[in-house]
């Protein structure tokens, strides 16, 4: 049916060829048995043969077959030709070629947002992301009906129904809100999952009541198989990698950040949720509040729900980050650390271990409590 199908059922309208002039004889006769039978290509006529395996014959192979599939076509005044049931484009935009063949766009969103489409029986699955370093809300435009649209959050396992909207060109459009660097997957389904929520606050950003900072007055302790230092004490939040101590500029493991803060009576009053911001960090953590762990964060935005766990009065905030050996490598490489670790790889990023920079490890922030 027009269509070029792999084995395990993914198709495709149109097989763009890459941009070079040479091809292996036995890929053009796949190519033109295909286009025959109905496939549509795109892409520059070959003039010569990959490699050296029987050449100049192979050349001449190339040259002969290439004349066959692509005919008069010179990829500037004459562009497209039919061949058997298929046809062969040379010089037309991708995005002409599949408008020509009643193909609309599968996503329209802003630039900021790409993906990727499958299908799983009834299900299409597309996978959402957000290349920026900034927070995305827009509306997204799919190329599906007749079906509801979800979102499945990959970072909490959360799945909720989005308020899609079908329009008259066989299209739906779906609001979506997506984190600094964030993704989701939206499904769209013949019957929907049961027992979800629907997405009814997208269009409303929720403002926060109130604000609490915890930028000051914080402790370090460090847990490492190979060494450890002693407890850092911080006037204000900032990674450990920015002393200039090398047994914590250097430090590779574990360090768990502590802060009480005090709670002032009613603070907590008519508040719906509480959030923990924590600003930033590297590379993963977990978080405790009054001892109950409230998860792990490893991705933006890195904050957590700690509503249940709050209390009036003093309270425990316990944020522990895990680095990385690249610094504690690039500590022994200048000499700074005693020599306790061995590895035969002497050269990253194309330099020695001892000109590299030091990776910032630890809670950068801004912390603070947001009651919603």
């Amino acid at each position: 049916d027009g269509r070029l199908t792999l084995p395990d059922g993914t198709s495709y309208a149109m097989l763009v060829l890459p941009q070079t002039d040479a091809i292996h004889p036995p890929v053009l006769e796949k190519l033109a048995a295909l286009v025959r039978a109905g496939g549509v290509i795109s892409g520059a006529r070959p003039t010569r043969a990959t490699g050296l395996q029987g050449f100049p014959e192979s050349d001449r192979k190339v040259n002969t077959m290439a004349t066959r599939v692509w005919g008069d076509l010179d990829g500037r005044t004459t562009t497209s030709r039919r061949l058997g049931k298929g046809r062969v484009y040379w010089g037309v935009p991708e995005r002409k070629v599949l408008e020509e063949l009643g193909l609309s766009p599968d996503f329209i969103a802003p630039g900021s947002l790409d993906f990727i489409h499958r299908r799983d029986g009834t299900d299409d699955i597309y996978f959402v992301r957000n290349r920026t370093d900034e927070p995305v809300r827009a509306a997204a435009s799919f190329r599906r009906t007749g079906r509801r649209a979800e979102f499945w959050d990959p970072v909490n396992g959360t799945i909720r129904r989005l308020g899609a909207v079908e329009s008259s060109n066989a299209r739906t459009d779906v609001p979506l809100a997506l984190a600094a660097r964030g993704s989701g997957f939206v499904i769209f389904r013949a019957n929907g999952t049961s027992g979800i929520t629907d997405d009814a606050n997208f269009s409303v950003a929720p403002v926060p009541r109130k604000t609490l900072a915890l930028e000051r007055n914080w402790t370090v302790d460090f847990s490492s198989r190979l060494s450890a230092p002693r407890r850092l004490e911080l006037s204000r939040v900032e990674p450990w990698t920015r002393q200039t101590d090398p047994a914590w500029r250097y430090f590779a493991g574990s360090g768990k950040y502590r802060h009480t803060v005090s709670l002032p009576s009613g603070w907590r009053k008519d508040l719906s949720r509480v959030e923990l911001e924590l600003g930033r960090l590297w590379s993963i953590g977990e978080v405790w509040v009054n001892g109950v762990s409230q998860g792990v964060v490893w991705t933006q935005p890195f904050s957590v729900d700690c509503t249940k766990a709050l209390r009036d009065g003093d309270n425990e905030i316990v944020v522990e980050v895990v680095g990385t050996w690249h610094n504690r490598l690039v500590g022994e490489a200048r000499g700074e650390l005693p020599k306790l670790t061995r590895t035969n790889i002497a050269v990253s990023q194309r330099k020695p271990w001892k000109e590299l920079d030091v990776i910032e490890a630890g809670l950068f922030g801004p912390v603070r409590l947001v009651g919603y």
